[in-house]
């Protein structure tokens, strides 16, 4: 897989409420502001119910803003993009559909020309492990491998931002953690952006490159912790100092994150908190929304 250049994503103040249907406002995500650089990959954990799954779809272009601004390398999000992939908790692969049938289904969707992206998608399903599988149905395959399916199909038209809510939620422990480093190998290796949605804080931390925390609902940032070590990373990596610390810094932020009123942000050019002028003097330097 050749190097691709990720996409650079920005959240300003972006909000989103839902109507019941009584028609009573219920507001997911409250001024969420960050910036996730090209190549960077970015965990994002909070307690269910926080908005993180309705944010990443939103990114996605699946879900629309009620108001602040999304863009991806500095174009509003309108709606869904070529440049992003998606892979669900649930893999969704076609059980009529091999395994290689399933890694093509989007080109076959597009009317793409298959012998432009057969040898890519026989590449991708060899990078994962799945080499002599192409010819299998999903009821032939494990868990484990089926996700590893989804992951493929979501790479296979080069995006340059994967988006991925709860991909290894439905796995085993020992085969989530595999999937922890194959994925971060992949993800690292094709240079693409890459966001994460999960509950899982040690997973969270072992991929991730920093680690957005969201409050409970309605969704708010925070705080952003910086994970200060090298990536892609090995097994190795969760029993280190660096892991356990930053760990236990991500769960004492989602513990003491509760709702308070707070000072409008913006991200400055590393996705860090940047107060305005007026907010700062409020003495609101120190909360995040």
């Amino acid at each position: 897989m050749h190097n691709l250049a990720g996409a650079e994503v920005v959240a300003e103040s972006v909000c989103k409420t839902f109507r019941t249907k009584g028609g009573q406002p219920v507001q997911a995500l409250r001024d969420v502001s960050f910036r996730v650089n090209g190549g960077e990959f970015l965990s994002i954990v909070g307690p269910s119910g926080c908005g993180k799954s309705t944010l990443l779809m939103m990114i996605a272009g699946l879900e629309s803003l009620t108001t602040g601004h999304l863009a991806i390398d500095g174009n509003s999000v309108k709606g869904p993009s070529e440049v992003l992939g998606v892979a669900f908790q649930r893999d969704n692969l076609f059980h009529w559909r091999t395994v290689l049938g399933n890694v093509m289904a989007q080109i076959d969707l597009r009317g793409w020309k298959r012998s432009k992206w057969e040898d890519r998608a026989r590449n991708l399903i060899h990078m994962v492990g799945l080499e002599g599988f192409e010819n299998s149905y999903p009821s032939q395959l494990s868990g484990g491998m089926r996700q590893r399916v989804a992951l493929c199909r979501a790479l296979l038209h080069e995006p340059q931002m994967l988006l991925l809510d709860e991909p290894f939620g439905a796995v085993d422990a020992l085969t989530r953690e595999q999937l922890n480093v194959d994925v971060a190998t992949i993800c690292a290796s094709a240079g693409v952006t890459t966001l994460l949605v999960t509950h899982d804080i040690n997973e969270a931390v072992f991929m991730g490159n920093r680690v957005m925390v969201l409050a409970p609902r309605p969704g708010r940032v925070a705080g952003i912790v910086d994970v200060p070590t090298f990536t892609p990373r090995t097994s190795e990596f969760r029993v280190t100092p660096e892991f356990l610390n930053v760990s236990a810094d991500v769960r004492a932020m989602l513990e003491g994150s509760t709702p308070t009123p707070t000072a409008a942000w913006s991200p400055d050019r590393n996705g860090r908190r940047q107060e305005d002028h007026h907010n700062s003097q409020l003495g609101s330097g120190n909360e995040q929304s």
